[in-house]
């Protein structure tokens, strides 16, 4: 057994354990405050996912280009940018889905309601 500890993490592991903590949120959420918050944080990791397959293929050149460090400050910035691009609103994922969330939670607690023509949930 290697008793020593390693410092290295897999990139792909963080973003399935915010994906378990949004999902319990998600199921959770009670008022508009949280799923927006929510919504908004699903937004940020759907953001995240697809930036980082955009910056997969991106070659660094130079001396100070490549390595380790700067996989991780890699995906540290592509994780800020993906808050700014959430945090905007520019999207609307955020936004539909959190007009989802509150119409099945609408649903939830009053099951008996007559559905708007507009709403996707059939019964």
């Amino acid at each position: 057994m290697n008793d020593t500890l390693s410092l290295t993490m897999p990139v792909k592991s963080l973003p399935q354990a915010d994906a378990a903590k949004i999902a319990s949120q998600l199921k959770n959420s009670k008022d508009t405050n949280t799923a927006k918050e929510t919504a908004t944080n699903f937004e940020a990791l759907y953001m995240n996912e697809m930036m980082s397959y955009m910056f997969q293929g991106i070659e660094t050149d130079g001396p100070f280009g490549g390595g380790n460090g700067e996989d991780i400050f890699r995906s540290l910035m592509i994780e800020q940018y993906s808050n700014k691009i959430a945090s905007s609103g520019q999207t609307k994922i955020g936004s539909s889905l959190e007009k989802e969330m509150l119409k099945m939670q609408e649903l939830q607690q009053n099951p008996n309601k007559p559905l708007h023509t507009g709403d996707i949930h059939a019964r």
